[in-house]
């Protein structure tokens, strides 16, 4: 059974928040969690939310910025309009679910809200793309949400992550399932 969205708290990470007992079953991820993420924060090299569900911590993501060369992307992908080198991009740095609570939509949840994020900062500074670096046994999850593998990763079977993206404009131009977009440009036009 999917946890429903407004049951969910996602936040800021702070020094208040108790993360000691977050498990998501990859040591790497709960070692970040709890020793690295609010240090990294700090320094302003990355930021890290967490999600609670009825006072107990649930999942986590944290974001960067990035860029990936434009012969990463499979051609179709590639955006015609531009003739840089390089795409800026928000890159999904960390994101894991504790154990207890995997399986059950939090994951797409925090995923939404990455997207919602990328949206909020397209109004602010050029950025269409979201990256990741996705350990072996999370790539069917992030295809299911339309990240496609890298050029660069496409014949490398990697030990450790596989670099996929997803160009979240033309995402949503193509299911016309958000008008987020579509406000901005309006309220930009009034400006």
């Amino acid at each position: 059974m999917n946890i429903p969205y407004d049951e969910l708290s996602i936040q800021i990470l702070t020094n208040e928040h108790n993360l000691s007992s977050f498990t998501c079953g990859d040591e790497d991820l709960d070692d970040f969690l709890i020793n690295d993420a609010f240090k990294n924060q700090l320094i302003r090299f990355s930021v890290t939310r967490v999600v609670f569900h009825h006072n107990y911590l649930v999942g986590f993501f944290t974001l960067t910025t990035d860029c990936i060369n434009k012969e990463d992307f499979i051609k179709r992908d590639q955006i015609q309009e531009i003739s840089y080198r390089k795409y800026p991009a928000l890159k999904i740095a960390r994101l894991a679910t504790a154990s207890s609570f995997q399986r059950k939509g939090v994951g797409e949840i925090m995923l939404g809200k990455i997207f919602e994020i990328a949206v909020n900062i397209s109004k602010y500074i050029g950025c269409r793309i979201i990256t990741v670096d996705s350990k072996p046994g999370t790539i069917d999850f992030y295809r299911k949400y339309g990240f496609k593998t890298a050029k660069n990763d496409q014949n490398i079977i990697r030990l450790t992550y596989i670099s996929m993206y997803i160009d979240y404009f033309n995402a949503i131009e193509i299911s016309k399932i958000d008008h987020t977009l579509k406000e901005y440009d309006q309220n930009i036009s009034k400006k």
